[in-house]
Order: C-alpha cells, then structure tokens, then sequence
C-alpha cells in the first residue's frame, strides 16, 4: 500500500541493544485480520537489521489493534514476546 493521507507507516524501535525477532514476524493483529512487519534481516536471519515497519490504513486502525513482536532484551539470549496497543486513529 502507497502512503498517503488515508494511511500510516508503522515501525518498531526498541532501546538501543535490544533486538528483533525476525523469525517469528511482527504482526498487527486487528478484529479480521493478521498483518505481517516486513524488514531486511541480519546475515543469519534472526533479527531484524533495521526497525520492522508496516503501511496499513487509517480504517485497519480504527478500531485499535495489537502489535505482536519477539523483543530481545541486551544481552540477553531469549526473547519475549511483547503485546502493544495501538490507539485508534482519527
């Protein structure tokens, strides 16, 4: 989907250290349907290079959805799988 006025561009930023989980794919959960992040991954295919992102609509965001990503703390050597809502958009 192009950007324009009727759509965002949603990308994922952790603190610095902390990482991505590339192999289990960001998602925007919604009331219907599934999205899937989509980014370049590391020479080994685990973690997101650069921050995730996602063009979606203002209507898929209207009645709020749900970030899904695996974050990997610094330093550490599992990661968690984080839920974030996202306010509706006008």
């Amino acid at each position: 989907m192009p950007l324009g006025r009727d759509s965002l561009r949603l990308a994922i930023h952790v603190p610095p250290g902390a990482r991505i989980n590339a192999r289990l794919r960001a998602a925007l959960e919604g009331d219907r349907n599934t999205l899937r992040f989509d980014g370049a991954a590391d020479s080994l295919g685990e973690y997101f290079a650069a921050p995730p992102t996602l063009t979606v609509s203002r209507q898929t965001l209207a009645a709020g959805a749900v970030v899904v990503a695996g974050i990997c703390d610094a330093g550490a050597a599992v990661c968690h799988v984080t839920r974030t809502t996202v306010p509706a958009q006008p």
